[in-house]
């Protein structure tokens, strides 16, 4: 023990993180969790004597890598910093090998080194494997503990390595340089001065500011796999998604004129994103943050690990806008900052889901990791492959890259399949695009299916090759339905239920009376109306009258629903609502609640439409900032009808929720799946919807089997 004594340099406790992360490891030591590698081509090759004498220069400047931590038998944990350790180095000289076996010999030396892992206690946490591939052909696997070092601190370390590199290449002595480095590091603060710091802080102040800011958050924040797990080598996985130009630069423009960033921008989309997979207005999850901003000397230029991981919530109501959002997590990341040091543990221990509070990891990266100054401008070395990987299932990752926005998902591959993370990227492109477009909406206005999947109903829905029901309407389908199970459950919602037969009743009595106002085919009649049975009856009355419906939100401001009645020019407006909606345009309003509209005339009707004729007409917000009609052809609807039940295989004894608001496609999408197939038509309330455990608890009583809300409800191509 007195010769290990005499190496010791210094001692002192760990920062929250990196509790964190040797909890993780005691818990199970075989874990690749936190071990980070880059691999690098380097187009020369390296005198590996030289290479391993800046490495050992490297050693010196930074404390941090002559790291270990003692765990075992202590009451407190602490890391030792050794006066000298000798870092890890590997040199492969395959460079008489074919290129292709070079390849796979080096697949197996980075699969081999992240198997290998670290002992925290006794192994350099740091090391380079060296390989020669040929003449000027070098790669090095570069692979590092994250309990260490943050990704901040690669560039850092790479540019110092490839400096004293060139140093030695260039004559200086290593005694010279190792002079040179110790009076560096002598008159520069290390990362034993922010533990200091951290140490002194008032974490009484910062509990209480984190006890406040997640006070009455009750749901749970999450993202569950709508498809099977794919069979991968790789535990780990990334996919990454750039943002266009155009609504980057139309991003930034709305934040700095809302003295806001670009992240606060980024954190926005993805917090809309996380509350349309939570179903909530109210989500929290990780945000991993710099951890620079503590007032210690040169922290822009310290080696260790400075990031911290904390919570952050997304709230909205009925109306909060997209700048009021971007203001909201603005105000939040600033007033965090002060207290962004305080432990991750902590914080979840005063919470009611304890260490399931987050689920989701995000981060803004302020840093482009391997950007190696000097030798990236002279083409010499190029980043070949990264790894990055956490504890948590699904990480975000946003960054800026040549003006455009970029998202990457880190993802476990057990549990996620790339094309379900394909469609979680296209849902964040598309919010953003709405975001930059509309950025004075309302957040429930925000159109979050993708293109896409609107081009399968325009597309391959109307394809000439799509092999369906061509000279069929909606109305003959639902009416072939009808007669094939009567008494089926058509709708439920809440404690009441409808049959087929009595829905068709109801749709009838209804069309009746609007084709007595005299609707016809192309002719639009608005709904407003609250979710419940009325609507759906609504709709299917205004489908059944020939005509095309309209569906407006009750909670629209009046101007708004005024605007899109003057627009459509209606023969008539449909009314189901608690909300104060008054309609001033000269237009008849049926009141859906008189129970006079339901009775009466249950037959069929003539059928008056073709496959060509309108059957709804879905406002969006609009690139101008008024809403926009995009109408819906009758044949588009069927032809989606053979689609999904070919794709679901939908039965007449499934439950198929329906989750969307009525003024998106999605909700046609909903209903489509269970009407045409016999199957019910769950309905669910707004309230619901917003608590998460109410929400889970409805669908578990009602059986759902079939909920397209968590995932696109179509494939990728």
């Amino acid at each position: 023990m007195a010769k290990v004594n005499k190496n010791i340099e210094n001692v002192y406790p760990l920062s929250p993180l990196q509790e964190g992360m040797l909890f993780h490891y005691l818990s199970d030591r075989n874990t690749t969790a936190y071990i980070l590698q880059s691999l690098y081509n380097i187009k020369e090759n390296f005198d590996t004597e030289k290479i391993k004498q800046a490495l050992a220069l490297l050693s010196q400047r930074f404390s941090v890598l002559r790291t270990m931590f003692v765990y075992e038998k202590m009451k407190d944990i602490y890391q030792i910093v050794l006066k000298e350790r000798e870092l890890g180095y590997e040199y492969i000289d395959l460079s008489d090998r074919s290129e292709a076996y070079a390849e796979n010999v080096i697949k197996e030396v980075v699969e081999a080194d992240l198997n290998k892992g670290f002992d925290l206690k006794k192994d350099p946490l740091f090391r380079i494997t060296h390989v020669k591939v040929g003449e000027k052909k070098d790669k090095m696997l570069l692979s590092y503990h994250h309990i260490i070092v943050d990704g901040w601190c690669n560039t850092i370390m790479l540019e110092k390595l490839f400096e004293y590199y060139e140093s030695l290449c260039s004559g200086r002595s290593f005694d010279d340089l190792l002079g040179a480095v110790n009076e560096e590091k002598a008159s520069s603060s290390d990362y034993s001065d922010y533990i200091k710091w951290l140490i002194k802080q008032d974490k009484n102040k910062a509990r209480e500011f984190w006890r406040e800011l997640l006070d009455g958050y009750d749901s749970d924040c999450s993202i569950k796999p709508a498809f099977k797990a794919e069979k991968n080598d790789e535990n780990v996985c990334n996919t990454t998604h750039m943002i266009s130009r155009e609504t980057t630069a139309l991003l930034k423009n709305i934040a700095e004129s809302n003295q806001c960033t670009i992240n606060s921008a980024a954190e926005a989309a993805v917090g809309i994103l996380l509350q349309t997979y939570s179903h909530s207005d109210d989500v929290v999850f990780g945000k991993v943050i710099s951890g620079r901003n503590a007032p210690v000397y040169g922290i822009e230029k310290i080696v260790g690990l400075f990031i911290n991981t904390i919570p952050v919530r997304v709230t909205t109501d009925a109306s909060a806008t997209v700048v009021s959002l971007m203001r909201s997590q603005q105000e939040q990341s600033i007033n965090s900052t002060n207290y962004d040091y305080f432990s991750l543990a902590e914080i979840q221990s005063m919470t009611s889901q304890g260490s399931g509070l987050i689920n989701i990891l995000y981060v803004f990266e302020n840093y482009m990791s391997g950007d190696i100054q000097g030798k990236e401008e002279k083409n010499i070395i190029d980043v070949e492959s990264e790894r990055d990987q956490t504890n948590y299932p699904i990480s975000i990752l946003a960054f800026e890259n040549d003006g455009r926005l970029g998202f990457k998902i880190i993802y476990d591959s057990d549990i996620f399949c790339r094309r379900e993370i394909e469609n979680i990227l296209s849902r964040i492109e598309k919010i953003c695009e709405e975001m930059a477009s509309h950025p004075d909406s309302r957040i429930s206005e925000l159109e979050v299916v993708t293109d896409s999947e609107k081009q399968l109903i325009l597309g391959k829905f109307n394809a000439t090759e799509t092999n369906y029901q061509r000279d069929k309407t909606v109305v003959e389908l639902f009416e072939e339905q009808v007669n094939r199970t009567p008494n089926n459950t058509a709708l439920v919602f809440e404690n009441n239920t409808l049959t087929y037969a009595e829905l068709n009743a109801k749709a009838n009595s209804l069309a009746h009376k609007l084709r007595e106002l005299g609707v016809k085919p192309d002719d639009f009649v608005a709904i407003i109306a609250d979710r419940s049975i009325e609507m759906i009856c609504g709709i299917y009355g205004i489908i059944k009258s020939g005509g095309a419906y309209v569906p407006i939100d009750p909670t629209y401001p009046a101007e708004r629903i005024s605007f899109m009645l003057d627009d459509c020019k209606p023969k008539a407006v449909l009314k189901y609502t608690t909300e104060n909606v008054i309609i001033d345009n000269e237009i008849p309003v049926i009141d859906l609640t008189d129970s006079k509209v339901w009775t009466g005339a249950p037959n069929d009707l003539q059928h008056i439409n073709t496959p060509n004729d309108l059957i709804y007409c879905i406002y969006t917000s609009g690139t101008t900032g008024k809403p926009k009609g995009v109408m819906i052809e009758h044949h588009g609807v069927v032809a989606m009808q053979d689609y999904l039940v070919k794709l679901y295989n939908v039965t007449e004894k499934d439950n198929v929720l329906q989750f969307a608001n009525y003024i998106f496609d999605a909700s046609v999408w909903e209903m489509t799946l269970a009407l045409y197939c016999g199957a019910a038509l769950v309905l669910i309330s707004s309230e619901k919807i917003a608590d998460t455990i109410e929400f889970e608890n409805y669908i578990k009583e009602k059986k759902c089997d079939f909920d397209t809300s968590a995932a696109a409800v179509f494939p990728s191509d």
